[in-house]
């Protein structure tokens, strides 16, 4: 699969989580945002996706959760924030299909090539949005560019 430019993330009603853990603790991390997001009784809508706001170099990841809902209106607990409008424009992604855990890696540098011979740069983290189902399920690595060299002058 090539990457696909042009692409974005929009949502509404979005709630999130920002969590910083060791990289062998998603999952838990997942589940808890999750159970999180049921306890304010909102219909999810999805997909789950999420950012990863750093560059784990000592196995320690800033994560930030994310889960549309249907509702406008629900509390929120502490700890989770209510986004009315979720959206980030001028994306490439590429999609994972197949040993999503060990492909991530790879789709980085894919993505991080292309951006490279189409002389942009990334304005954002790397995002991965769930899809798919239990026969087959794939998740789409995205990032945000932008013309330029990415410093400032």
């Amino acid at each position: 699969m090539s990457v696909l430019t042009g692409d974005f993330i929009r949502y509404t009603n979005v709630l999130s989580q920002v969590h910083r853990f060791h990289y062998s603790e998603m999952d838990g991390y997942i589940r808890r945002f999750l159970r999180d997001v049921m306890w304010t009784q909102a219909t999810m809508k999805g997909p789950f996706f999420y950012s990863l706001l750093n560059v784990p170099m000592d196995e320690v990841a800033s994560v930030e959760f994310f889960m549309p809902v249907e509702q406008s209106d629900i509390p929120v607990p502490e700890g989770l924030r209510f986004h009315s409008y979720f959206a980030v424009e001028n994306m490439m992604t590429y999609c994972v299909h197949t040993n999503i855990e060990t492909s991530t890696e790879a789709a980085y540098k894919i993505l991080m090539d292309e951006a490279e011979h189409r002389q942009l740069h990334q304005v954002t983290p790397f995002f991965h949005v769930f899809s798919g189902d239990r026969s087959l399920p794939y998740m789409m690595i995205k990032i945000g560019v932008a013309e330029g060299s990415g410093q400032a002058g």
